[in-house]
């Protein structure tokens, strides 16, 4: 970035310089894109599967999910399942393993946004790569070949949507904030290996992205809605089928952005306490 953009760009600069470049480097991945498209596609027909055997094998019994919900929400959640935060921004905790910290801590910046908006270039890079090409085999191939069953229905009205686009803005988020959280837990651990092991059980299975939550008991339900994970796949998916409705969206909102403004304020104290504490060894 020359000295007049930057100069122009202000105080975010760095912080853009930080986006754009994690987000150029993600999309040169474009072989392991296409082998993680090929696989979420598999998954996502082996998933409908069965669930639509679940479904219509138990007709007698009233679905809390219509089939079309259902495979709707099992293409989104194929497509967009790079925006879970399913495992510790890598690059991260290698700089906080390494030393290599020593050198982010040198730079005039607010290091906590710094991370963040890295995160967000990485797991956005990744989300565009494999989501467009699910979404033209889900939406346009599919049905092209017959396959109107299988295919990812459109959502029934305008404002599913807009309120589906608004909420996967703020899940897009609070994905970011939650890996940069759990990231800097490195400040505090040696490998890291038990919270990469962790959190993909925790976070894909409350997220809903395994089975959808209005699936699972009545009485487990209370606690899936009272954690922020839901905001980030169930609700989501379930806006844009219709399953919730879009007079819904500004109170799914709130709960998201509040979930989001606590994880962002638990991740700046963690890394206002993780570099106080750091001792740097080597030389």
């Amino acid at each position: 970035m020359s000295a007049r953009r930057a100069g122009k760009a202000g105080p975010i600069a760095p912080y853009l310089a930080g986006f754009h470049a994690r987000f150029r480097t993600g999309l040169q991945y474009r072989a392991a894109a296409w082998a993680g498209f090929a696989t979420q596609a598999a998954w996502g027909v082996i998933r409908i599967a069965v669930m639509a055997a679940f479904v219509l094998g138990n007709a007698h019994v009233e679905s809390p999910m219509e089939i079309e919900a259902l495979v709707a929400y099992i293409w989104l959640g194929q497509a967009m399942f790079f925006l879970i935060p399913w495992r510790i921004d890598v690059e991260l905790s290698e700089l906080i393993r390494s030393g290599a910290l020593a050198y982010e801590l040198a730079r005039p910046i607010d290091l906590y946004w710094f991370w963040f908006t890295r995160t967000a270039g990485a797991k956005l890079s990744g989300l565009v790569l494999r989501a467009i090409p699910l979404f033209v085999l889900a939406l346009v191939v599919l049905p092209a070949l017959g396959l109107d069953e299988w295919a990812l229905p459109l959502p029934p009205r305008w404002d599913s949507a807009l309120a589906w686009v608004g909420l996967t803005v703020i899940a897009a988020i609070m994905s970011a904030a939650v890996t940069t959280a759990v990231s800097t837990t490195m400040f505090w651990t040696i490998s890291g290996e038990g919270v990469a092991a962790v959190m993909p059980t925790f976070v894909i299975f409350f997220s809903g992205l395994i089975v959808p939550i209005p699936l699972f008991p009545l009485w487990a339900q209370p606690f899936f809605n009272a954690l922020p994970f839901r905001a980030i796949a169930d609700v989501p998916f379930r806006m844009y089928s219709g399953d919730i409705a879009p007079n819904a969206f500004l109170l799914e909102a709130l709960f998201a952005l509040a979930w989001t403004a606590a994880i962002i304020g638990i991740g700046r104290l963690l890394v206002w306490r993780g570099t106080r504490r750091v001792v740097i060894q080597g030389g």
